[in-house]
């Protein structure tokens, strides 16, 4: 990118969800109020993955120790898409957060569009 090129918009949204009890008692997914979400320039499939597996590894060895489970999820900006999810659990013979599965990503290619 040289001098003075306007630098393009992130391109992904990462965001931390905790597993925990709802205001209704129930069990489930919500936003981790502590670690707000992240936008990032992330321009292939390679890079999604490497930058949803070091934000879920930042976010596991900061992480509180009342919190059991939570995932990292990775979003595409301009459609919404859910393009990354990484899962992590608390072991119960260590206390540390661990990965609870392989981390899943899906690449979307950019929409083109053909000059009439």
């Amino acid at each position: 990118m040289s001098e003075g090129e306007a630098r393009p918009n992130p391109t992904i949204t990462f965001k931390l969800e905790i597993f925990e009890r709802t205001e209704s008692g129930q069990w489930g997914w919500v936003p981790d109020p502590e670690h707000p979400e992240t936008a990032e320039y992330v321009y292939s499939p390679t890079q999604l993955l490497r930058a949803l597996v070091a934000y879920a590894t930042m976010a596991a060895r900061i992480m509180s120790s009342k919190v059991g489970r939570f995932r990292m999820l990775a979003y595409e900006r301009i459609r919404g898409a859910l393009v990354g999810h990484y899962e992590w659990g608390r072991s119960s013979e260590t206390g540390r957060l661990l990965p609870a599965c392989e981390p899943w990503t899906h690449w979307i290619t950019a929409p083109t569009a053909v000059a009439a």
